[in-house]
């Protein structure tokens, strides 16, 4: 009898030619993580005819999908111009692929589409279950800024189904992803580069630097969901489909009587946007740097928690400049 324990993971990541069909992992689509979740859901519709007593009667399966989570420190690749491990979440957040200038950065970018990614999640001993989500399509990605713990990535979305090596030869065609045999973990897998954390990095609101933050995040929500609610379509839910995109700042900012704070106050009362630049890192080939436009800022809510007076910008939604454009966030690694 085999017992895995938790610290023996490792997860992989690649994105899909089709959705659903499963990638084929190797070596190098190996990423670090922190924490990973990956839950097959199973339906059942419960009967609502009568017995004659007061027993229930027993339903039948409905639709199957999947929900997937991941938490990791943000890592790029430690060489300018190369994309970092995480690429596939990162493709799949901004909906296509990184814009890559040789030897000096790596840009997403927004785009319209949807991009479905194979995540598997390997434990060992291998006699284990292993699961593989096929179809994963991202929901909510978030970065986190920190001081006393390296920066973080939060991604967490839903997936076509999530086959597992124990249950893996019941399952019908579109179950196993275009698999004919539950995939073994890849041999002598890779990862590169180092964590980075909010000490060095440069903020700016409004093209103003800004000294003293106290705590800063990104947020982005894709609205994609796979639908589950169509008739004649088997248990399986169809295709993604989208929504309107929201890309988000939340800021703690020390309260100052300097120009640089107050005229953050004026343009909330006024509503006019700003752009706001985030950047964690100062080593080349170690940078992550978010870039969020047309900002609009709420009212400052004062917060007295600390010693020293501060304000909570909470919210902060970013705009595209023109309809066509999708620049209201983008992420160069550098």
């Amino acid at each position: 009898m085999a017992v895995s324990q938790s610290i023996l993971e490792r997860v992989y990541a690649k994105i899909e030619t089709a959705f659903g069909t499963a990638a084929t992992l190797a070596a190098a689509n190996c990423m670090r993580h922190t924490k990973c979740s990956l839950t097959a859901e199973q339906a059942y519709i419960q009967s609502s005819d009568k017995t004659g007593s007061i027993s229930a009667t027993r339903g039948r399966p409905g639709a199957r999908g999947g929900r997937w989570s991941l938490e990791y420190e943000a890592r790029p690749n430690g060489v300018a111009g190369q994309k970092p491990d995480c690429d596939p979440i990162l493709e799949a957040a901004f909906g296509q692929a990184a814009t890559v200038v040789a030897s000096t950065s790596v840009t997403y970018s927004l785009a319209n589409a949807i991009k479905s990614f194979t995540l598997g999640r390997f434990r060992q001993p291998s006699t284990v279950m292993q699961q593989v989500g096929i179809g994963c399509v991202l929901q909510e990605l978030g970065f986190s800024f920190e001081q006393a713990a390296n920066c973080k990535f939060t991604a967490n979305g839903s997936s076509l189904w999530v086959p597992d090596s124990v249950t893996f030869s019941s399952l019908d065609a579109t179950g196993k992803g275009g698999l004919g045999a539950f995939p073994p973990e890849p041999a002598s897998p890779v990862t590169n580069g180092e964590p980075v954390n909010g000490l060095a990095g440069t903020a700016t609101l409004d093209g103003s630097s800004q000294a003293q933050i106290r705590s800063a995040s990104v947020r982005m929500s894709m609205a994609v969901e796979i639908p589950r609610d169509r008739l004649f379509a088997g248990q399986y839910g169809s295709s993604p489909e989208r929504d309107v995109l929201g890309a988000y700042v939340d800021l703690t900012v020390v309260d100052e009587d300097i120009a640089a704070v107050t005229g953050l106050y004026s343009k909330a009362l006024s509503g006019t946007p700003v752009d706001i630049v985030l950047e964690a890192g100062s080593v080349t080939g170690n940078r992550f740097k978010w870039t969020l436009k047309n900002c609009l800022l709420p009212m400052p809510e004062l917060d007295d928690s600390a010693r020293k007076w501060a304000s909570n910008l909470r919210g902060i939604r970013a705009y595209s400049t023109s309809l066509t454009s999708l620049d209201e966030v983008s992420l160069m690694v550098y």
